[in-house]
């Protein structure tokens, strides 16, 4: 009943139908993010490439935790896990390609390159070992062949139909 009398009164106090509904609709809610200050000591317990279970971890944190203060609880802890993203709890528990493969995509902005700027091509190792002018060591060379790329298509859509790939697109579409 106390909850209608205050809808009630704020509908009174207001003189437009904006302001009506601005002041009846409900707030949203901001998450609390705020991470206790032995969020850390977990973490470190928690990230080692051996890849302790949560109660494992918890048990050593546990252990390194300062005397005199209280040890928060096994589920306070797991509530503010929940609140981590997911790369963050990575870090430490996987490393090289494996944590590459579990970090998200990222998109790069290609916005400032030029046609031309990045090509890729399929080198082959030339057997021949060169100086690196940066190191001094010896490398092996590869040589890529970016122009055959662009050309075979070109040159298989002659073979095959003696007009070049554009018309077809132009005359099937």
């Amino acid at each position: 009943m106390r909850t209608l009398r205050r809808w009630e009164s704020a509908f009174d106090s207001t003189e437009s139908p904006s302001e009506r509904l601005r002041r009846l609709a409900p707030q949203v809610r901001e998450a609390d993010q705020a991470m206790p200050w032995w969020l850390g000591g977990f973490l470190a317990a928690y990230r080692r490439p051996g890849k302790p279970s949560l109660s494992e971890a918890y048990r050593d944190f546990a252990k390194a935790f300062p005397a005199g203060e209280i040890v928060p609880s096994v589920h306070a802890v797991r509530r503010i896990l929940k609140k981590l993203p997911p790369a963050a709890l990575y870090v430490g528990r996987y490393t090289g390609a494996a944590l590459k493969a579990k970090l998200p995509f990222v998109r790069r902005d290609w916005s400032q390159l030029q046609p031309g700027d990045v090509w890729v091509g399929d080198g082959h190792g030339l057997k021949a070992k060169v100086i690196n002018p940066e190191t001094g060591s010896t490398q092996v060379m590869e040589v890529p062949g970016v122009s055959n790329t662009f050309v075979y298509p070109l040159r298989r859509g002659l073979g095959k139909t003696g007009r070049t790939p554009g018309q077809l697109f132009r005359q099937s579409g």
